[in-house]
């Protein structure tokens, strides 16, 4: 069974007419890396936000059809169990900083407090979770010095280490420079040696999502993946595209 399983999926946001998702119908299979691509306004991050739950349990509004990840039906879980499942990383890093935390490391063992996991096991997890993005050296820095690309690289982290099934990315390299969008592109560490996605969807505006073979797409730097579904997060590889 497809781990993200979308069937005839339509919503519209709170007090608008016209639908932002019409008739959407994806399957990802479990491991599989997934690319959404399509112009601005095309509906892009309101299925980022329809992957992770925040439709329709925060942005409300009306959602029909079937929206299952991980075995479990949006309609029949709460936010806070889907979570459990999806990790989200926002366009903007500084709407996911929790502001509670005065270092990195507390902020990304935050949710994992929360969660009740052990000292010692949080511990490792919050270690292993900054070496694997590279920012080991930012632990005990405030998260509000960081520049916006330190800060989107902190944010994905702090979804990292929770280690969802699925990981959905909205702009995860938005606000990095070319450097550090290189260098979290080669962290590759759980043996992912794809020279790409393993395939795209298309997002045409006011079009259904459509599905595209990786080998007819070019790959170049600064462009942005939008959703990877997969087994262990610690296979995360970052492979960046455009069309």
């Amino acid at each position: 069974m497809s781990i993200v399983n979308l069937q005839n999926v339509t919503y519209k946001y709170p007090l608008t007419d016209a639908p932002v998702l019409e008739n959407i119908d994806l399957q990802v299979e479990e491991g599989e890396f997934v690319a959404m691509i399509g112009p601005n306004g095309a509906g892009k991050s309101t299925l980022c936000y329809t992957l992770s739950g925040f439709v329709p349990h925060f942005y409300k509004g009306e959602l029909t059809g079937t929206v299952e990840v991980a075995g479990v039906e949006t309609h029949e879980s709460t936010l806070s169990e889907w979570v459990m499942n999806v990790g989200l990383a926002f366009q903007n890093p500084f709407n996911q900083i929790s502001g509670a935390k005065y270092t990195v490391f507390e902020e990304i063992a935050f949710g994992l407090e929360n969660t009740g996991v052990p000292r010692e096991e949080m511990k490792e997890r919050v270690e292993r979770a900054l070496d694997l993005t590279g920012i080991s050296d930012l632990a005990e820095r405030s998260p509000y010095s960081l520049s916006g690309g330190q800060q989107q690289r902190v944010a994905l982290t702090s979804i990292l280490v929770m280690e969802p099934k699925v990981l959905v990315l909205d702009e995860p390299t938005s606000q990095m420079d070319p450097i550090d969008t290189a260098r979290l592109s080669d962290k590759k560490r759980a043996g992912r040696a794809q020279s790409g996605m393993d395939r795209s969807v298309r997002r045409p505006r006011g079009r259904p999502v459509r599905g595209q073979d990786p080998a007819r797409r070019k790959t170049q730097p600064g462009a942005h993946i939008r959703l990877f579904g997969g087994q262990r997060l610690w296979h995360l590889t970052l492979h960046l595209h455009r069309a």
